[in-house]
C-alpha cells in the first residue's frame, strides 16, 4: 500500500529486504545466470575467462636448508 502512495514502482524502493548469507536475494531470486536467448536479446556475448598463471613456491627448499 505504501508502494502505491509513494507512486513507486518497485517495493525494492519503499522497502528494504535483507539478502541471506550467500548474498541472495530470495525476493528476486538475484543474482542467477542469463540464459543464451536474454543474452541474445541484449546483443552481449560472454567473454572466456583469463588464464590465471599459478605461482610457484620459490624459496620452499631454501627456507628448509636454512633449519
Amino acid at each position: 500500500m505504501v508502494m502505491l502512495l509513494a507512486e513507486e514502482p518497485n517495493i525494492h524502493e519503499i522497502i528494504a529486504f535483507p539478502m541471506n548469507q550467500q548474498v541472495q536475494d530470495l525476493l528476486m531470486q538475484a543474482p542467477v545466470l542469463a540464459n543464451p536467448e536474454q543474452l541474445r536479446e541484449l546483443h552481449l556475448k560472454l567473454a572466456p575467462l583469463p588464464k590465471v598463471e599459478k605461482k610457484s613456491e620459490e624459496g620452499g627448499d631454501q627456507a628448509k636448508a636454512a633449519d
